[in-house]
């Protein structure tokens, strides 16, 4: 349960900071280490919340 908790959070910062990890980070208040090893520990990964909106043409 607190797992889950923790992944759907995790997931929501990185949408709200289009996957900026250090933004992502700041949000959550956890040093960007600290961040990037919850997101390990639930196999997240950031590419899935990257703004492609610059690739767009």
């Amino acid at each position: 349960m607190v797992a889950r908790f923790e992944r759907d959070y995790l997931r929501r910062v990185l949408e709200m900071t289009n996957g900026n990890i250090s933004a992502a980070a700041r949000q959550a208040g956890k040093e960007r280490r600290a961040f990037t090893r919850l997101l390990e520990k639930h196999s997240i990964q950031r590419d899935q919340f990257l703004d492609d909106t610059d690739n767009a043409a």
